[in-house]
C-alpha cells in the first residue's frame, strides 16, 4: 500500500534577522566609492618608517627581489610544459 506525501509549506530552519541597508551600516561608503585612486604609476616611493626611502622596486636588497627567469625557464612556461 502506498502513501502518499502531504504538502506542507516549507519552514526555513535558519532565522536571520532584519538587515538594515548598507549606506545606513556604512555612511562613509558613498565617500569610498568617490574617493580617487591613485594609478600604479603614481606609486613608485615607497617610504618606510625609518625614513630610507625607495624610488623603485629594483633598489630593494638582493634577497627580496624578484628572482630573474631563465630563457628556458620562459620558454618552458610558454609552451605549456614538457614537450
Amino acid at each position: 500500500m502506498l502513501q502518499t506525501a502531504i504538502e506542507r509549506p516549507r519552514v526555513p530552519l535558519i532565522k536571520f534577522p532584519e538587515r538594515t541597508p548598507l549606506d545606513q551600516r556604512f555612511p562613509l561608503l558613498e565617500t569610498l566609492k568617490t574617493m580617487v585612486i591613485p594609478k600604479r604609476e603614481e606609486q613608485k616611493v615607497i617610504e618606510k618608517d625609518d625614513g630610507v626611502v625607495l624610488q623603485s622596486l629594483s633598489e630593494l636588497p638582493p634577497r627580496f627581489r624578484r628572482q630573474e627567469i631563465s630563457e628556458e625557464e620562459i620558454a618552458y612556461i610558454e609552451r605549456g610544459g614538457p614537450e
